[in-house]
C-alpha cells in the first residue's frame, strides 16, 4: 500500500475555553497482485479530507460542558473484478 498526507493542528490550552482545530489531507492506496490486475485502488478507509473541532468551557472548577464536531468526506466503495 501507500498513504501520503499532512496534519495540521491548532491547541487551545488556556483560559475557560479550550479545544483544538484540526485538519488532514491524505491519499491511501493499495493494490494486490491477485486482485483487479494489480491496479491501484482507494480502499475502505480512504479519508482525503477530516476535519475537526473540539472544545471545552469550564463553568466552574468541577463542571465544564465539551462538544466536537467531526467532517470526513466519502468513503470510497471499490469493487475488484
Amino acid at each position: 500500500g501507500d498513504s501520503r498526507g499532512i496534519e495540521l493542528m491548532l491547541l487551545k490550552t488556556q483560559g475557560r475555553l479550550t479545544g483544538w482545530a484540526a485538519y488532514t489531507l491524505a491519499r491511501h492506496l493499495r493494490r494486490f497482485a491477485t486482485i483487479d490486475q494489480n491496479r491501484w485502488y482507494a480502499p475502505t478507509y480512504d479519508r482525503r479530507h477530516v476535519f475537526s473541532l473540539t472544545g471545552q468551557y469550564a463553568l466552574s472548577e468541577k463542571v465544564a460542558l465539551a462538544a466536537t464536531w467531526v467532517y470526513q468526506s466519502g468513503q470510497p466503495t471499490t469493487v475488484p473484478i
